[in-house]
């Protein structure tokens, strides 16, 4: 991980800014407190495969991912890999292990080249800690993670494979658009045996059910990417092969 460059003193022009500007969480909070949590950070480069933590540390800070993809991961019992989440840019992370004080529920690893914006915990502005516009705004962080983590696991719980790869795919989509309201399509940085640790489904299974998906229109498939090109009718194909 290296530093890039210092944050300008005119932030609000300042590219990264506008990025986080475009997400719901970061959009919502006073401007005195956006103001100080981007200049409390640090803009840092991580290379492919860099881990931001691993499992079991101690709390981080926070973290805001400016561009590129970060996997968030655990091994299981079995020593087998469960891909978590996929996130992109305008995605704010560690939050749930800061206001717990635990250690990271998972790793964060950079899929390519990513650039994050770092906030240490002992640089962590009071006004995010100590004040009731701050508490409010990190309980609300907190409630959006545990969110897709409901999210996740209720879309896991439909009874069949297509329907469960669907559903998390969509929610995906919906995760994605929340945290950059620009986007019109939703590049998930990701390739097929990501997609088959994430559901728990072979890759067999994950192959057939992409190249179904491709074929309806709902995704196009590239280089360790995954577009979603349709997110509504993908719910919809989804509803209908449960009542089938």
């Amino acid at each position: 991980m290296s530093l890039i460059s210092p944050i300008e003193a005119n932030y609000t022009q300042n590219l990264d800014f506008q990025q986080f500007l475009r997400g719901r969480w970061f959009s919502s909070l006073p401007h005195a407190l956006a103001r100080a949590l981007f200049l409390a950070g640090r803009v840092v480069e991580c290379r492919a495969g860099h881990s931001l933590f691993l499992e079991g540390a101690p709390p981080q800070g926070l973290y805001g991912l400016i561009q590129g993809a970060v996997h968030f991961e655990t091994i299981d019992h079995s020593g087998r890999r469960v891909l978590f989440h996929v996130a992109g840019a305008g995605y704010w992370f560690g939050a749930i292990s800061l206001t717990a004080q635990k250690p990271m529920m998972m790793s964060a690893r950079a899929f390519g080249r990513v650039k994050v914006l770092h906030i240490p915990v002992f640089k962590i502005p009071n006004a995010l800690l100590h004040t009731p516009e701050g508490a409010r705004a990190l309980c609300t962080l907190v409630e959006m993670r545990l969110s897709t983590l409901l999210n996740f696991v209720t879309g896991m719980r439909r009874p069949t494979a297509i329907a469960q790869v669907g559903s998390r795919l969509a929610a995906l989509d919906r995760h994605a658009k929340e945290n950059d309201s620009s986007l019109r399509l939703s590049v998930l940085h990701m390739t097929q045996s990501d997609l088959a640790d994430m559901t728990g489904h072979s890759r067999q299974t994950i192959n057939a059910i992409v190249a179904r998906f491709q074929q309806c229109g709902f995704i196009k498939v590239a280089r360790r990417q995954i577009v979603i090109t349709n997110a509504a009718a993908l719910e919809r194909y989804c509803w209908a092969d449960l009542n089938a």
